[in-house]
């Protein structure tokens, strides 16, 4: 059994898929605009549900910024109503792990719950290493030689799926799966990420190879020892 917060406003709601949430075995506890993040506070979460609607999307993506600072471990689903998709996108972009647009089937709900309940967020305690790069996923920490470096959130999340996958070129679909929690995300969002994640990078961006038409890979230790770097690769 997991514990979900379901912050609401006061007036929307998710009736059927907190039904059928509870019914699989979850708490969920709901709360509405007034007492959301003291509520959260109390921690004990594995996931908040995030109800909006169109006319308060700049609210939504304000609460998901917030969200994600004040609680960086607990996934955020988004149920979105009537919602345009690029308020949804400024959503998952402010830190949301998924957005559900209203109408959705429960059943629907209850799996892309159970996606982000399975996703432990794959931080680990031991970094990542290559080269000069050190990567500690789970603070967030980046180094390349001595050199500290700040990356935002999904940086870093782009970054430390890319090693994790040494040596094996990650599809754009791929990626904006393990981000972003769907595969659906526009090619050109994600190539603004990786381009500013290199930008960050300095000399060190050449790990982040781009195959062309497919997406990106980055080399590991082997390759590195026995070819050069090249920053794009047609496919």
């Amino acid at each position: 059994m997991h514990k979900i917060l379901s912050m609401e406003d006061r007036d929307t709601s998710a009736e059927e898929l907190v039904r059928a949430l509870t019914q699989t075995g979850h708490q969920v506890d709901r709360h509405d605009g007034l007492d959301w993040f003291a509520e959260a506070d109390k921690g004990g979460y594995s996931l908040i549900l995030l109800v909006t609607k169109s006319d308060r999307a700049n609210d939504a993506i304000a609460s998901c910024s917030s969200i994600r600072w004040r609680f960086p471990e607990v996934p955020v689903l988004v149920l979105s109503h009537g919602s345009s998709s690029l308020d949804r996108a400024k959503m998952l972009d402010a830190g949301a792990d998924d957005c559900l647009q209203s109408p959705f089937e429960a059943d629907e709900g209850v799996a892309r719950a159970r996606s982000l309940l399975r996703r432990v967020r794959k931080a680990t305690e031991r970094p990542f290493r290559l080269g000069e790069l050190v990567l500690n996923a789970r603070t967030g920490k980046l180094t390349v030689g001595n050199r500290p470096v700040d990356l935002a959130r999904r940086e870093c999340e782009i970054l430390a799926h890319l090693l994790q996958q040494c040596g094996k070129t990650v599809s754009r679909a791929e990626l904006s799966e393990a981000v972003w929690g769907t595969p659906a995300l526009s090619s050109n969002l994600i190539e603004v990420h990786v381009r500013r994640l290199r930008a960050k990078l300095g000399h060190a961006a050449a790990y982040i190879q781009t195959i062309r038409g497919v997406g990106y890979r980055v080399p590991n230790a082997s390759q590195l020892e026995t070819s050069p770097i090249p920053t794009e690769m047609s496919s």
